[in-house]
């Protein structure tokens, strides 16, 4: 084997080798009690919050709690289910909004403004949540499909291990539709393990 040919391979399998330690070292990952989650290792997860809203062209629906439990597993990804109650549509006190609010997401760790966040998305693809409006003098009675994804904040300390983290919406992270126009959501979960202890979250 010729020398430029054995410095080629060399520096081949240096570059794959830093590749993989990237890719390893970049690995997003939830840490319970200070060992991380591997592939296949899962937690449940819960946490309430305080007022939601969801803001869209034709109206806004504010809720004023709601109740998420999840699971968050090996490798960065999770699932929760959303539950909304006390809601009701801005300004129109004759229009009332079906309850509970109800959905399914799959969600996954992810980079958002720098900082780690959570990318929230419909479980099978297309509709996140069907919202129906009612009222006999309602002007704005019906039901109200948004479709899209949210991406939110995990907090200033989410990769410390603490009982409790929050998940921050803010409408910077939305990336919704209400029909074909943009719609925003804003809201704030606070999460705990489910039995206690504590987590964190690594990108």
């Amino acid at each position: 084997m010729s020398r430029l040919k054995a410095v080629l391979l060399s520096l081949v399998a240096v570059f794959a080798f830093s590749a993989v330690a990237a890719a390893s070292a970049s690995a997003h990952s939830y840490w319970v009690s200070g060992t991380e989650l591997l592939e296949g290792e899962k937690r449940e997860v819960e946490g309430t919050s305080g007022t939601s809203l969801l803001v869209a062209a034709e109206l806004t629906v504010i809720c004023t709690r709601d109740v998420f439990t999840g699971t968050i597993k090996g490798g960065g990804d999770s699932t929760a289910t959303v539950k909304f109650t006390e809601c009701s549509v801005e300004a129109a006190p004759r229009c009332a909004v079906t309850e509970p609010i109800e959905f399914n997401v799959g969600d996954h760790l992810t980079s958002f403004e720098e900082k780690i966040g959570d990318a929230f998305e419909p479980e099978a693809g297309g509709t996140f949540v069907t919202i129906k409006v009612t009222g006999g003098e309602c002007s704005l009675a019906g039901k109200y499909e948004v479709k899209g994804k949210q991406q939110c904040g995990l907090g200033a300390n989410a990769e410390r291990e603490q009982e409790e983290h929050e998940i921050v919406c803010t409408p910077a992270g939305s990336e919704l539709k209400f029909g074909k126009k943009a719609a925003t959501f804003e809201g704030t979960d606070k999460v705990k393990l489910k039995g206690g202890g504590n987590w964190s979250a690594l990108l």
